[in-house]
């Protein structure tokens, strides 16, 4: 049996305090946050102008603003392991895509 000094065991990578990451993948947390802050503000931007009647709910814009707000969303919240907000958010971003996608077929 080989035997390894505790010095050659691998040690995990600690992740620097400013850093966010989800598995080996980190970037700053400043970025992440203005992710999350980027998507909330898409889909705010997405309800508020289809509820004037500014954009239709089932158009393009509507749906890409939703699909890059949920992104945003995901992409802040699973390194903080919200994963309520990132099963959501994966909802949202189906929804978006389906909806997309079946706005081009017809066109």
């Amino acid at each position: 049996m080989v035997q390894y000094r505790n010095s050659m065991k691998r040690q995990p990578k600690k992740k620097p305090s400013d850093q966010l990451c989800v598995g080996e993948v980190c970037a700053p947390r400043d970025v992440v946050d203005m992710l999350g802050w980027l998507g909330t503000f898409s889909i705010l931007a997405a309800y508020a102008t289809a509820s004037f009647g500014l954009i239709i709910f089932n158009g393009p814009l509507y749906q890409g603003l939703n699909l890059f707000g949920a992104l945003g969303i995901i992409m802040s919240s699973l390194p903080r392991k919200a994963y309520q907000a990132t099963i959501l958010n994966l909802c949202w971003t189906a929804i978006a895509i389906v909806t997309l996608l079946r706005i081009i077929i017809q066109r």
